[in-house]
């Protein structure tokens, strides 16, 4: 607990909060108390009654289901100090979720189990924080995981698990549950995820409607069957929470960490800006990080391999460096077509809603007239801005998988070439072998010249041996010494092609920041003359086109 009151009071810190950096050290604290997955449960006994358990370490959590749910209106739901502190809280409509959760762990033979309306104390800041970094491993470890649909009825229709009705399939696909930020993580981590009616009624679980839910979100089915979330993209998983929503902005970022396996400490008031920028930090900071222990994995086979064989994997290696070096060249090439395209389609949308702006100056006579003509115009430049946002988010977003697969390449050809030295200084242990000297030539009886003519022979097989081995270790060295020219070439041609792929990839950042500016402008711009008259807005509009600074 005391590394999150560390954490809170470093990043609340006034100066600078927009450029402050997470430091590596302070993230590791954050990782070592989150991983050691303090939480508190709920607990139904005998006879029935729930009661809160006290903070639970490691081994000590016991078996749980979990609950997911939406909040309703928050005087109407249970929490952490109506529990601890006892008295009407079994009136409130939210308290049916918690009997509901009871009720389906006592049918698992579970006496454990977690709602994070009353398992969290709301008013400690330290404890929101570990529980946003804990949640998704909550949800993981799990045996269940109850979803509770409120705004689901079957009344009238009898529980089915072996069909999809049709009476209340227009119900489940409309939920609020789909539409909100952080339902993403507890659909995704469990093992097990049953999905239920308000009143208790069974609808299927997730591999049962698994077709129903990507029609609904978009995730694909094989991310609903459990694969490993890092098998898809950073960007697709990004997709799959751009339509939901969160009742505190910076929660569209805190709700993903799970998602991309990060840590960082919510920071709330920061913005939603300044939290999908520090996730997105850390995206990339761990998945730099992951690309030495590929290097190490590439050394340690190599070693392990015969000499053919590892020679063959470092061929590969390089076909490999080859292929994304001209991968690296071409999306630079596609991306500075692209980023120019975009560009043309900017100038051209400024510039013809400038004409129409002077084009506007003439009709002052129809004023109610030009103003819808003016706030059509501005929403088509809006439009326009948007689209071009989101291609240059996409050539960003290739550019940087370009780069990401390309240090990998690099940290492997840097081991590769570890490999390929110690190899080359093999003929120099060589030298140990000396050639056998040759006998002293006597006369001796038949016997002994037999003797010595045998011993001859061997000697001289021996040396055939050592010969035809130091010939294969000089044949072998002047293959790695030509795989080392060929390294180095490609490590400098693919180091180059990287930086051109970074600078463009800032370079897109850049505009894309730049044109988000400008559609804010635009929208503060709209908002602001909502409350004008008509005679008030044409005067704003004219002084503004002239680059008036009066209103």
């Amino acid at each position: 607990m005391e590394a999150y009151f560390f954490l809170i009071k470093e990043f609340r810190t006034p100066e600078a909060p927009c450029k402050r950096h997470i430091s590596r050290s302070v993230v590791a604290i954050l990782c070592q108390v989150v991983t050691q997955r303090i939480m508190r449960l709920l607990r139904r006994d005998s006879s029935g009654t729930i009661s809160l358990t006290e903070n639970l370490l490691g081994s000590d959590i016991p078996q749980y289901a979990i609950l997911s749910h939406t909040w309703g209106p928050i005087l109407e739901e249970v929490t952490y100090e109506d529990l601890v502190v006892g008295g009407c809280s079994t009136n409130k409509a939210g308290y049916d979720k918690i009997r509901f959760c009871a009720e389906q762990s006592r049918n698992h033979d579970l006496q454990y189990f977690w709602v994070d309306t009353c398992c969290i104390d709301k008013t400690n800041n330290a404890e929101v924080a570990e529980a946003i970094n804990s949640m998704f491993t909550w949800y993981r470890n799990a045996t269940h995981c109850y979803v509770y649909l409120s705004d689901v009825s079957v009344t009238g229709c009898e529980q089915s698990s072996q069909s999809f009705s049709p009476h209340w399939e227009s119900a489940f696909r409309a939920s609020r549950w789909f539409t909100r930020g952080w339902t993403l993580q507890e659909l995704l981590a469990p093992v097990s995820v049953q999905f239920f009616a308000r009143d208790g009624t069974f609808l299927g679980d997730r591999t049962s409607l698994q077709q129903q839910i990507h029609e609904i979100t978009g995730i694909p089915v094989t991310a609903l069957r459990g694969d490993p979330l890092p098998e898809f993209g950073v960007e697709e998983r990004f997709r799959w929470a751009e339509n939901r929503e969160t009742t505190r902005e910076e929660d569209c970022a805190y709700s993903l960490l799970g998602i991309f396996d990060v840590c960082i400490p919510p920071i709330y008031g920061e913005g939603r800006g300044r939290a999908v920028r520090r996730l997105r930090n850390a995206i990339r900071d761990d998945r730099h990080e992951r690309l030495a222990p590929d290097a190490v994995e590439l050394a340690e086979s190599l070693d392990d391999m015969p000499l053919d064989e590892a020679f063959e994997k470092v061929r590969c290696l390089l076909y490999k460096a080859g292929e994304q070096t001209e991968g690296c060249k071409s999306a630079s090439r596609a991306a500075a077509e692209g980023l120019k395209a975009n560009g043309m389609v900017i100038s051209a949308t400024q510039s013809d809603l400038l004409s129409f702006l002077h084009r506007l100056l003439l009709c002052v006579v129809f004023p109610q007239t030009a103003l819808t003509m003016l706030a059509g115009a501005l929403v088509g430049n809006s439009t326009t801005l948007q689209t071009v946002i989101t291609s240059d988010t996409e050539i960003a977003s290739e550019l940087q998988l370009k780069g990401e697969r390309a240090r990998v390449t690099l940290h492997e050809l840097g081991a590769a070439q570890d490999f390929i030295q110690a190899q080359i200084a093999v003929p120099a242990q060589g030298a140990a072998f000396q050639s056998p000297t040759s006998k002293n030539k006597c006369r001796v009886s038949g016997v002994q010249r037999q003797e010595r003519d045998e011993e001859e022979e061997e000697e001289e097989a021996k040396q055939k041996t050592v010969r035809e081995a130091m010939e294969e270790i000089q044949r072998q060295s002047e293959q790695f010494a030509e795989l080392q020219n060929e390294c180095k070439r490609l490590e400098q041609s693919l180091r180059h092609a990287l930086g051109q792929v970074e600078d463009l990839r800032e370079q897109t950042e850049g505009l894309i920041a730049n044109y988000q500016s400008q559609q804010q402008e635009m929208e503060n711009l709209r908002r602001e003359n909502e409350g004008r008259t008509v005679w008030q807005k044409i005067r704003a509009w004219i002084q503004w086109l002239l680059g008036s600074s009066d209103d």
